[in-house]
């Protein structure tokens, strides 16, 4: 793994939003490649606690705790804390009072960049402090340094300066800061744009890393249930001139008998996310100067409860154009009295009615985990790493090993693949081993051929893309490290192998360094052929949920009027197309449907079978044969399907099968081990019994889509969190690092 120092004063056990956005980045580096190293304070002059943020931080984090000289440890009493805070802190201490610890943070900094070798380091301001000593740790070593801001600093309508002096002092410093930090991160484009300004020699330098909500945080089994009082929760601290005095003026003047508010404040985080999922309606207040550049993190907690938002903030402000454009709630001005009276009574009779509900919301790209990885891709931009030699060996024509290749060869992976079809990728370099011939003849002949390829290639890893045939021939080379990713049926079906095939088999897979698949069942089938079980990591070939995602479905002019079944799966015996061609049959005397098949590596005697069986039963003009598919066609064919079926005999959950799972479809699949490792949200059918496949089809495409809703969000999160493609290749990058 690559080493990421990050020196954060505020850092758990403390608590606030603050240290929960430095938290969950570190909770999640790991996935994406990074050991974080973390120096912070052993004890801070700061009044919020929350215990649970660290205790949801990996067990064996680094973590680094240095003691400074204090005086506002000396005074117990409430008036001495606060005058030295306020008053006198303000005057002596620049750029903020967090810079007393800075001597013993650069000293332990220093010590720890030496022995850990660390190359990158990351801060995130308040405390401005913390800058400082990214600068000179930069000076000294030549560090890479990415500077995030949390909130304006000079600029700020609510950072008050005690002199003049003091506000030039800062300028000067935050100008420093912005010229010499590599790459400067925010949580809003508004403030991104305000820094941009501050510095415009380099505005490429400057990106947004919006704040987000830890999916984790929001059980699904926590639901909503209506209370017998309209139950309003605010979550936080007012302050300044963020002020509530309209709104219970408001809520005095209605005098509405069935509302309660409920304030939660300087609470552990989780225990506020439960309020906020089981609230009525969520409170947002403003200040009536926030603007563009606020877009409070408090915003995305409550996007993430799925609960209606009414928000008193400024119209332009980064929060409130959020909130509309995902149509999360009501905003209305904070000082106007009579729109804040409007809303409450719209909302309080919404409520009333059962309608107090928020449409579907599309929250990926807010979820903790991705942004991490929006922030690891700042340090690998930063960090160009030693070129990897990757030679892949396998079908180079098969849909994921070009999301595969697509990903590496941005990823500083110089990358060779040996493929058993004639197809070129730009970018990467193709050997193709020729066409098949007697089964015997074929595999020796290519198994020398692969031998010499990798011999004169000279790769620092080979990977065969699937245990029979590729892996064996990648073991047969008699390269190391090896790698082999096991698909199904090349380990559930080891019996049906002849004894000189389990012998390669089994050889292959106790001699590799490192096996992957896309399901715990294939770990538990191949440690029983003799795999070491530490040597299997699960690692799926992905779904892009930007791609793949829930659409309104749209039908084409030819297929109005029908039901559309749609099969992703190749035609092929393994597939069983004739039972589904069979189950779609006896389906048709019922219901006018479209049968959608999928052309692409199709086995051509096998397909021409097919062909007779469709001209047998009369279903020319119901069955149709689609082309080769890109992703975003693959996508769109899902939002069109009333059902998507795959029967297949023998799986290792298919990249099929969660790409339907994220676009939410209505799934029957054939009932396979792997099936019971994604929970419930599906149908599934024994195999090749076509009486079952018939009556399931028929019941999925009956079962009303306003109860299918929720089961298919469900199944969307599950993709999102095991199965989304940049996480599961990041994680294999580092796997590949690792050999």
């Amino acid at each position: 793994m690559k080493k990421v120092l990050i020196i954060s004063y505020f850092f758990p056990p403390m608590g606030g939003s603050g240290v929960i956005r430095v938290a969950k980045f570190t909770k999640y580096l790991r996935d994406f490649g990074y050991e974080p190293y973390v120096l912070t304070v052993e004890k801070g002059f700061y009044p919020l606690k929350d215990p649970s943020l660290l205790a949801e931080l990996p067990k064996d984090l680094k973590i680094e705790r240095v003691s400074y000289f204090e005086p506002g440890f000396w005074f117990q009493a409430r008036f001495w804390q606060s005058f030295l805070k306020y008053f006198l802190y303000p005057l002596i201490l620049v750029p903020d009072n967090q810079i007393l610890w800075f001597w013993s943070a650069l000293l332990r900094a220093i010590k720890i960049i030496r022995a850990k070798r660390i190359k990158i380091v990351f801060t995130s301001s308040s405390s401005y402090s913390d800058h400082l000593l990214a600068l000179v740790l930069k000076k000294i070593f030549h560090l890479q340094w990415v500077a995030d801001f949390r909130d304006e600093w000079t600029t700020s309508p609510y950072f008050k300066f005690p002199t003049l002096w003091h506000r030039r002092l800062a300028q000067f410093l935050q100008k420093q800061i912005l010229k010499n930090a590599n790459k400067v991160t925010t949580v809003s484009p508004g403030l991104t744009k305000i820094y941009q300004q501050l510095w415009p020699q380099n505005p490429e330098k400057f990106l947004t890393i919006t704040n987000g909500f830890d999916r984790q945080d929001y059980p699904d089994d926590l639901k909503y249930q209506k209370s017998r009082k309209l139950r309003i929760v605010y979550a936080g601290t007012l302050y300044g001139p963020r002020k509530g005095e309209l709104f219970f003026q408001a809520l005095k003047e209605l005098n509405l008998q069935k509302i309660e508010v409920d304030f939660w404040d300087h609470q552990p985080h989780q225990q506020v996310s439960r309020q906020l999922m089981t609230a009525d309606l969520l409170l947002l207040i403003l200040a009536p100067q926030d603007g563009p550049a606020v877009l409070t993190g408090k915003v995305f907690e409550y996007l993430a409860a799925r609960r209606p938002i009414l928000a008193l903030a400024p119209k332009n402000s980064g929060a409130a154009r959020l909130i509309k454009k995902l149509k999360a709630g009501i905003v209305v001005d904070p000082l106007d009295l009579e729109g804040i009276k409007k809303s409450l009574r719209k909302l309080y009779a919404l409520w009333q009615n059962d309608r107090l509900i928020l449409p579907k919301l599309k929250l990926d790209r807010f979820e903790r985990r991705y942004l991490t990885g929006k922030l690891a891709a700042v340090f690998d931009a930063l960090l160009p790493a030693k070129k990897i030699k990757l030679c892949l060996i396998g079908n180079l024509d098969a849909p994921q090993n070009r999301h595969l290749v697509e990903f590496f060869k941005t990823r500083n992976f110089e990358i060779h693949f040996l493929t058993t079809t004639p197809v070129t990728v730009k970018g990467i370099k193709t050997y193709y081993l020729g066409p098949k011939g007697p089964n015997p003849v074929y595999f020796l002949k290519t198994a020398l051929k692969v031998r010499r390829l990798i011999k004169k290639i000279r790769p620092d890893i080979v990977h065969g893309q699937d245990l029979v045939l590729a892996g064996i021939w990648a073991y047969l080379a008699g390269f190391k490290p090896l790698v082999v990713t096991l698909w199904g049926s090349d380990v559930l079906k080891y019996n049906d192998f002849i004894k000189s095939e389990k012998y390669l088999i089994k050889k292959t897979l106790s001699l590799g360094d490192l096996v992957t698949g896309p399901a715990e069942v294939l770990k538990r089938a191949a440690v029983k052929i003799g795999l070491d079980p530490d040597k299997f990591h699960l690692i799926h070939f992905g779904v892009d949920l930007d791609i793949f995602r829930p659409r309104n479905r749209s039908k084409a002019k030819n297929l109005r009027g029908c039901k559309i079944i749609f099969c992703p799966r190749s035609i092929a015996p393994l597939y069983n197309t004739d039972i589904l061609i069979e189950a779609f049959r006896r389906l048709r005397k019922k219901i006018k449907a479209k049968l959608l098949l999928v052309g692409q590596n199709a086995d051509e005697d096998y397909l021409l079978a097919i062909e007779k069986q469709i001209i047998k039963y009369n279903l020319v003009d119901d069955c149709l044969f689609l082309p080769r598919l890109s992703p975003r066609q693959m996508a769109h064919y899902y939002s069109l399907a009333d059902v998507v079926v795959s029967l297949a005999s023998s799986d290792g959950c298919p990249r099929s099968f969660l790409e339907a799972l994220a676009c939410q479809c209505k799934i029957v699949v054939t009932k396979l081990p792997f099936t019971r490792e994604w929970g419930t949200g599906f149908w599934t059918v024994p195999v090749k019994d076509v009486a079952k496949t018939a009556a399931v089809l028929w019941q999925a495409l009956k079962f009303p889509a306003a109860k299918w809703r929720k089961i298919g969000q469900a199944n969307r999160r599950l993709v999102a969190e095991r199965a989304e493609i940049k996480a599961n290749f990041s994680q294999l990058a580092k796997l590949y690092r690792d050999l």
